[in-house]
């Protein structure tokens, strides 16, 4: 039976977890003493596990760190002999300098003579080339006006030709106008005087035949002069036609002399080009190899240049990325450092919470509300709107409980009653106050009654409280006032129900 009333008796145990705590505890999330110290001593031992944790993290964190310490010292030390050699390098590298210097001036000279050589050969084939092609030239020009007359003498025998071929077809229509003359002369000469003057008609018609005759013979003898003159002109044309024709053999042999000539001028350039081009090459290439043995003397040198900065470079970029490890792990163990020293806060908290459960739950036991409210209904604490009912809320500043196997994101354990600040706060039945206390943003000041071994209420956020915790009150008598302290959006008060340690809608009993 002692053991029933203590859990009659719950609210005082989540009243100090809330103000020991320093959160906003419900009554629905702290509902029995024993089970809040089973949760606590769960919270212990998770928060033990979290410490171990934190050490293993310092333990691992500090062989890192020691670890990163030696090798550090390690690139210090490779990184002092590279600097050693560095310098050893550099002490060397004057004398190495200047002999480089020496040897490049040398070869400088060389190559300066080769390229005047070179420059010198360059000038005489330019020369001979330029020789050569003002002879392509003249020759070439040669070769022009030599075709120029070809084709004009052959012009020349085209027109000769054609008057030739004139002159015969006239030469021989005169030669067929002169055989019809000849024709008809023989037949009129072979006739006399005396049949032209019988056949005649008159004197006159004898005249006349006389004149035709006369006439037919003269153009006979036109004819033939005429065929005379065209035989001279077509042998004329024809004695000038071969020599037209001599001249144009004459050209083309010059022609295909002076084509010969260009032939042999242009092997000849290409063989100076060829030549020009052979002695070139062979000037490159000697300044080409001359070049590559100063440049590999100069990237040898270099090369160890490099490798020696190369090194440093890595040395130092070791060096650092050791420095920032050793920073990391720092950094690791202050961080393991402080969830150790928060672990041990955390585990000294819950310490304390449990060793005030504890005394909570034995004056929960060693007391007896001398006073009992057996039946009826709850009287009203003050009188006003109602501003917040019971169970499920859209508040976010509400608690996450689970409520008859139901998890709900934000849960109101009471009713919420508005009022102005400092109105009286009555006590809703007979009963003890079994406690009192504050809460900065959870219930503020506040107090709970319990009126019989099953049945208790709490008041919260009131502005002051007019009763002791142990004090023995009446149904109606003022406990404190209206007020906003704890987590409040202003002045009401919060009133809450509990039976046999579950919260009860306070409706159903007011």
């Amino acid at each position: 039976m002692l053991r029933i009333g203590t859990r009659i008796l719950v609210v005082g145990a989540v009243l100090v977890v809330a103000t020991l705590g320093g959160g906003m505890p419900s009554l629905a999330q702290q509902a029995d003493p024993y089970t809040q110290l089973d949760t606590i001593n769960a919270q212990k031992d998770l928060w033990q596990q979290r410490l171990d944790d934190a050490r293993n993290q310092i333990a691992r964190s500090s062989q890192s760190l020691n670890n990163a310490k030696v090798k550090l010292g390690q690139t210090q030390s490779s990184l002092a002999g590279a600097k050693a050699q560095s310098s050893l390098l550099q002490a060397r590298n004057p004398q190495q300098i200047e002999q480089l210097k020496a040897d490049l001036s040398s070869a400088q000279a060389e190559l300066d003579g080769i390229i005047k050589d070179n420059t010198d050969r360059q000038n005489k084939l330019i020369s001979d080339l330029g020789a050569n092609q003002q002879l392509i030239d003249q020759t070439d020009g040669q070769l022009q006006a030599t075709g120029q007359q070809i084709d004009y003498t052959a012009r020349q025998i085209d027109g000769l030709n054609a008057q030739i071929d004139q002159l015969q077809q006239d030469q021989a229509a005169t030669e067929q106008q002169l055989g019809i003359f000849l024709r008809a002369s023989y037949k009129e000469q072979r006739r006399s005087l005396l049949e032209y003057l019988l056949e005649s008609a008159s004197f006159g018609d004898f005249i006349v035949r006389i004149g035709s005759l006369q006439s037919v013979a003269a153009q006979q003898d036109h004819l033939l002069t005429l065929l005379k003159t065209e035989k001279d002109a077509l042998s004329d044309a024809q004695i000038r036609q071969q020599d037209q024709m001599q001249e144009l053999l004459k050209l083309q042999d010059a022609q295909d002399l002076q084509k010969q000539t260009l032939q042999l001028q242009r092997q000849n350039f290409d063989q100076l080009l060829e030549q020009a081009r052979v002695e070139a090459q062979d000037a490159n290439d000697r300044i080409s190899e001359r070049e590559d043995q100063v440049q590999s003397l100069i990237s040898l040198k270099q090369g160890e240049l490099d490798q020696n900065q190369r090194l440093l470079q890595q040395l130092r970029q070791a060096q650092d990325q050791l420095a920032s490890t050793i920073d990391n792990q720092a950094s690791l163990l202050t961080k393991a450092q402080q969830d150790e020293q928060a672990a041990r806060t955390q585990l000294d908290r819950l310490e304390r919470e449990a060793e005030g459960i504890s005394a909570i739950i034995n004056q929960a036991e060693a007391a007896k509300p001398t006073k009992t409210f057996a039946s009826g209904k709850l009287a009203w604490p003050e009188q006003g709107p109602l501003m917040q009912g019971f169970g499920p809320s859209p508040y976010r500043f509400e608690p996450a409980i689970t409520y008859h196997g139901t998890r709900y994101a934000h849960f109101h354990t009471g009713i919420d009653i508005g009022a102005p600040s400092g109105t009286p706060i009555r006590a809703a039945a007979d009963g003890q106050v079994i406690f009192t206390g504050y809460s900065s943003w959870g219930y503020g000041i506040h107090a709970v009654i319990a009126h019989n071994p099953t049945l208790a209420t709490l008041y919260a956020h009131m502005s002051k409280l007019v009763v002791a915790q142990g004090a023995v009150v009446k149904q109606g008598q003022i406990i404190g006032y209206e007020g906003s302290t704890g987590n409040s959006t202003g002045p009401h008060l919060h009133f809450e129900v509990r039976v046999n340690g579950d919260f009860i809608n306070p409706l159903t009993y007011l």
